[in-house]
């Protein structure tokens, strides 16, 4: 399945799950990271409406459902190469000493008001729900990802999966990838080999322009059109010149379909390196389901490439 979101320089968006479960988002850290604070308005905009959403989950992924006495919970690990990138809740980003033992995710219930025995996490795939059974009337579900070695714990607020082995390069039409989520864009390591790559096509990144938009598709202006990268397995969006002759997926608009009844917006914000784009629902007649669906097309061949942006 694929994912997106979208920016001019970079794209994405933020949103919670909240299935039967009640999740918190504003949730208080047991871990305090030595890592690069993120802005507050960041951490703010993660929350701003609580969806259902599943875990995105690298092929080959280990699920494990772990039941001990005081505590329940459902662990995803990994396959070698890949890692668990995001920020915190205590607003750090999540880095690991040893990536190679970063790409383990653990999923707790706990009920806040009740038996924390009728509260458990039951999951299929990717996706994990919190079951609130008789004595327990309100669960906080959380994720976690944790070092293996150093047993270092991350209450995670935002964040997914990725493999730093592959880069940044473009996305090639028929590669399914998810989306790439916001805290991508505040790794350091990540920023400059983006940087990197697009000062191949620009003199300054300031040359990267802006896109019109009439908050139910943006327009890449003329000259240039939207192009999918491969950033370290996640899809993003970027603009390039037309100019350059560049085999990729991409297109000149940009949407957010609403997958079910109503609409959804596409809107846009400051991020480091430059804005991106996102889809929300409107408080008038919003869309009845997540507004996580991103397209982008080519007006010349008619393709339509879709991605689907994973909160986890």
């Amino acid at each position: 399945m694929k994912r997106k979101n979208l920016f001019v320089y970079f794209g994405l968006a933020g949103i919670v799950i909240f299935g039967i479960t009640v999740y918190s988002c504003s949730k208080e850290s047991q871990h305090l990271g030595e890592n690069s604070q993120i802005q507050q308005e960041v951490i703010d905009e993660i929350c701003t409406s609580c969806e259902s959403y599943d875990f995105w989950l690298p092929d080959k992924t280990k699920i494990e459902k772990d039941e001990g006495k005081d505590e329940n919970q459902i662990v995803f690990t990994a396959p070698e190469g890949y890692v668990y990138y995001g920020f915190a809740t205590d607003s750090s980003l999540i880095v690991w000493n040893n990536k190679a033992q970063g790409g383990s995710v653990t999923v707790t219930c706990d009920c806040t008001n009740g038996s924390d025995n009728n509260c458990s996490p039951v999951g299929h795939n990717g996706t994990v729900n919190c079951v609130i059974e008789p004595d327990c009337t309100t669960c906080d579900r959380k994720e976690k990802a944790k070092d293996a070695i150093t047993k270092t714990e991350y209450e995670i607020l935002q964040g997914g999966f990725v493999n730093p082995s592959l880069g940044v390069s473009f996305a090639q039409p028929n590669e399914e990838l998810p989306y790439a989520f916001e805290a991508l864009l505040h790794y350091p390591e990540i920023k400059q080999k983006l940087d990197t790559f697009m000062l191949q096509f620009y003199e300054e990144l300031d040359d990267i322009p802006l896109v019109t938009s009439d908050d139910e598709l943006l327009i890449a202006p003329e000259g240039y059109k939207f192009v999918v990268l491969n950033v370290y397995g996640r899809a993003l969006v970027t603009i390039l010149p037309t100019s350059k002759s560049v085999k990729s997926a991409g297109g000149s608009t940009y949407s957010c379909p609403c997958n079910g009844t109503g609409n959804c917006l596409t809107k846009s914000k400051w991020a480091p390196g430059g804005s991106y784009y996102f889809c929300e629902k409107p408080n008038s007649n919003p869309c009845t389901e997540a507004c996580n669906t991103m397209t982008v097309e080519d007006d010349e061949s008619k393709a339509i490439y879709t991605y689907t942006y994973y909160f986890f």
